[in-house]
């Protein structure tokens, strides 16, 4: 009886992870979106959904992996993303998460899973596209930034993005919920604060002044975490007037990354380009 207890505790303990962190977007996708979602499928591993969205320059050779905000599903993450291929030469592949949109294959959205994909993802990238570990960039918004990091000490990514970032799940949710932050006392998955100490590759911050969701001075901290040799190379972003919903795609994100991975940078001419198609 004893045992029961403790197993019952411990999914308690998931549940409410699981209904704190991770909400999900359990109603699936529009059919004209669903048709066009894409699955990974592994011997011993989940059936994870991903969206690739492809860069019209049929050249390009470079892949973004995306990891959404805990509030949005692979879908909604399409809306913000679908104007970047205008400006960064590059593929993206939107990964979904347990519990939200069609990966409905889990009780609960559990941290350790979604590190677990993110293993996943990255290996089946760079399997399908045949390309480099250098060729393979990792981009996180929001919780999104704790598979980031969590791929950024695992795998020779060639650079991570990292948009409005937490340090740790039980700092996040005690900032927030702080009746709830007990649940993930013993929460060490996702760790962004731990992870940003072993990362291997290069990293841009991007974060809004006036974000209160995830306040800038620990990020600054996170930043300032990193290896000194990678410090060097990394970047801090700051925009005053960005919160952690409401921005500015073009000016407070777009920019900094192509700014900074030059090499994912369309050429201007190719960018008016572009537009002209789109006003046609």
């Amino acid at each position: 009886m004893q045992q029961q207890n403790i197993n019952d505790q411990s999914l308690e303990q998931l549940r409410q992870i699981a209904n704190t962190i991770f909400p999900g977007q359990g109603c699936g996708y529009y059919q004209h979106f669903a048709k066009k979602v894409q699955y990974i499928e592994m011997e011993g591993a989940n059936r994870i959904p991903y969206y690739l969205l492809e860069n019209e320059d049929k050249s390009t050779n470079n892949y973004i992996i995306y990891f959404h905000g805990n509030g949005e599903n692979i879908e909604n993450s399409f809306s913000m993303l679908d104007r970047f291929t205008n400006y960064v030469k590059a593929h993206f592949v939107l990964v979904e998460y347990p519990g939200y949109g069609g990966y409905q294959t889990t009780i609960f959205t559990t941290a350790e899973q979604i590190e677990k994909d993110a293993l996943i993802v990255f290996d089946y990238v760079k399997q399908k596209f045949a390309v480099k570990d250098n060729q393979i960039y990792v981009f996180g918004r929001s919780i999104g930034t704790g598979p980031a990091f969590y791929l950024g000490t695992n795998r020779n990514c060639a650079g991570l993005i990292i948009l409005s970032a937490y340090i740790t799940l039980y700092k996040l949710v005690n900032d927030i919920v702080p009746n709830r932050a007990h649940y993930f006392l013993n929460e060490n998955h996702l760790n962004n604060e731990e992870n940003s100490q072993k990362i291997k590759c290069k990293c841009l911050f991007i974060h809004g002044q006036k974000d209160n969701l995830t306040f800038l001075k620990p990020i600054q901290d996170l930043y300032n975490n990193l290896p000194a040799h990678i410090k060097e190379q990394s970047y801090l972003s700051i925009h005053e007037n960005m919160t952690h919903n409401n921005f500015l795609i073009k000016e407070n994100i777009i920019d900094p990354i192509i700014n900074f991975y030059t090499e994912l940078k369309v050429p201007i001419e190719e960018q008016n380009k572009k537009k002209e198609q789109d006003l046609d």
